[in-house]
């Protein structure tokens, strides 16, 4: 019913679109079954606009908003490209911006240009500073009887004075005959003076000696830093020693310590000092000491997981511990997922008991799997499940532990069901967080086994591992880099397969190899570009046939369609997928 209710609306847009005269053009192209589409052209018609010098134009053309070709004509029968329809912008139209002659008072401009149709200035006019044309006026020097000018200046255009001449008045040019007082032992001398420019003269005379005024040196006392003195005589006058005065030494200071104080984080301190205990003098003055300032260590942010809670980036002082940015807690996560934790990996079901274990001492290493089991008195560092044992579980659950240890791979042959019957009652695996490795031909054979769900710390697969199983969809771990030969071959049922982004080749084997072997294989997710599929395998969309692999029954050839991985929905055509809300693959 609902599709032919969608042929319906299919039908009635297509006879409104023919009926408005829009034409068809093929958009889609091959949608990757051999099918193709027709696609009616929207018509968008855009008039020419002339060019300027602000913006560009364009000629006339027709534009479609279905396919996006440009076209010159109205029928869309001659597709241009978007540039051929602009035309540049045209040059500037530029008109002289006349130069203005500077005064002394008033600045000038220089000759300049813009365009008379934008107004953008192509030559700037620049400033002439204003300023006067001076000359100097001569200075006039002054005789002992008439007055003088100094030297200045004025401008020769406006007359302005720019430094004005100063009056030197008239007068002699004294030279002073310095006298000399009359001591207790020498005649003095008073004052004289002439004119070098005239004749005038102002004659010494002899001032007569005096003789000596006695007056008493008082002694002093020797201090920590001054010297003393005994007692003396001298003349008033003339300052000549009569009794001269002997030094007394000084004493110097007696110091002590002024203790300081250091500083923290956020209050100043002060420096050691000294001073003198007799006089009190300050030797060595005490200065404030900065606060150093808090210095800050970074308390690493914690994720939130599913078992406990988080908490954001802080930061404290290493020396007073003052928390500076408090971390907040950041509440733990909620499980999710009905087997595994979509978020941490861990079991949301019973694990399953009575499976047959061994300690291991080392993991896988690249592509040479050597796992050496406990022995000798070496320390286990994990255990490895090597088979059903007691279980007579259908769905197999790994444990996360045993006997305290960490479960960290599946052994070689662990679920093989080479001889029949054992496979019968194992329908689903599940393999929880913590798990490294699944060994070579692990479940060889599993017919029954249809869903397997992995958590994203495995890192290896070995050869064979789901050889000839009965598995429908496989979604890589996203720690898994490499696929081994043969792991997936024959798996009949095998629909849908999600490649992670980091898968590579290995051993130079052909990445397509190992799922599309399969003829019920519909569809592989992959989740890095098609460039980068295109690295890794050279099979493309075509059925791989390998005498061999299905016994003797010839095998139809088949096509699998690849889909690439896009978040947001794709605006060019091709086969695009995202993950739904439930972490599922779905095709946009």
């Amino acid at each position: 019913m609902k599709k032919k209710i969608a042929l319906i609306i299919l039908g009635i847009c297509s006879t409104v679109l023919c009926a408005a005269g829009l034409s068809a053009c093929n958009l889609f192209g091959n949608d990757g079954h051999g099918d193709s589409g027709k696609h009616t052209h929207s018509i968008v018609h855009v008039k020419a606009v002339a060019p300027s010098c602000i913006k560009e134009g364009n000629k006339e053309y027709w534009y479609c908003n279905g396919c996006g070709d440009y076209f010159s004509d109205e029928h869309c029968a001659k597709k241009v490209l978007p540039s051929d329809c602009k035309i540049e912008k045209t040059a500037h139209t530029e008109v002289i911006d006349q130069a203005v002659p500077k005064t002394c008072t008033q600045d000038g401009k220089t000759e300049g240009k813009h365009c008379s149709v934008c107004n953008e200035v192509t030559v700037k006019q620049e400033t002439i500073p204003a300023g006067h044309l001076e000359v100097i006026d001569k200075a006039v020097e002054a005789t002992c009887t008439t007055e003088g000018k100094t030297q200045g200046r004025h401008c020769t255009f406006c007359n302005t004075v720019t430094v004005p001449q100063e009056i030197i008045p008239a007068g002699h040019n004294l030279i002073k005959q310095q006298g000399k007082d009359a001591t207790c032992t020498q005649d003095g001398k008073t004052d004289g003076e002439y004119c070098t420019k005239c004749t005038y003269v102002k004659e010494q005379t002899v001032i007569p000696a005096k003789g000596h005024t006695e007056v008493v040196d008082e002694g002093k006392d020797a201090t920590c830093t001054q010297d003393g003195l005994t007692e003396g005589k001298h003349c008033s006058d003339c300052k000549t020693v009569i009794v001269k005065q002997s030094v007394i030494t000084k004493t110097g200071h007696t110091l002590v310590t002024d203790e300081g104080k250091k500083p923290t984080c956020t209050a100043p301190g002060i420096s050691d000092g000294k001073h003198c205990s007799v006089c009190k003098e300050v030797i060595i003055a005490q200065t404030t000491v900065p606060a150093k300032g808090h210095t800050q260590i970074t308390d690493p942010a914690v994720e939130a997981t599913c078992e406990s809670e988080g908490k954001t980036a802080g930061k404290h002082c290493s020396d007073c511990g003052i928390v500076l940015i408090a971390q907040q807690t950041v509440p733990k996560k909620s499980h999710s997922g009905a087997k595994i934790c979509n978020t941490c990996g861990k079991l949301m079901i019973s694990a399953s008991t009575g499976l047959t274990y061994s300690g291991i001492t080392s993991l896988p290493n690249g592509v040479s799997r050597s796992v050496l089991r406990a022995s000798g008195g070496l320390s286990a560092i994990g255990v490895e499940i090597t088979g059903r044992g007691s279980c007579t579980d259908a769905d197999i659950v790994i444990p996360e532990t045993l006997n305290g240890l960490p479960v960290l791979g599946i052994a070689d042959n662990a679920f093989s069901s080479t001889t029949g019957g054992a496979d019968a009652v194992i329908n689903s695996l599940t393999v929880p967080n913590g798990v490294k490795y699944i060994g070579a031909v692990a479940f060889f054979k599993c017919t029954n086994l249809r869903d397997v769900t992995l958590a994203d710390s495995i890192e290896y697969i070995g050869n064979d591992a789901f050889r000839e199983s009965g598995i429908r969809s496989f979604k890589c771990p996203s720690g898994l880099k490499q696929l081994c030969s043969k792991q997936f071959v024959g798996c009949l049922s095998l629909q849908t397969v999600v490649i992670n982004a980091g898968i590579e080749k290995w051993n130079g084997m052909d990445l397509g190899i190992v799922f599309m072997a399969n003829p019920s294989l519909v569809e592989i997710f992959v989740e890095c570009t098609e460039e980068r599929w295109n690295t890794l395998t050279d099979m493309g969309n075509f059925w791989h046939e390998d005498e061999g692999w299905y016994g003797d029954v010839q095998v139809a050839e088949h096509g699998t369609r690849i889909s690439f991985y896009s978040a947001t929905r794709p605006t060019v055509g091709g086969a695009f997928w995202h993950y739904d809300a439930n972490g599922n693959p779905v095709r946009w």
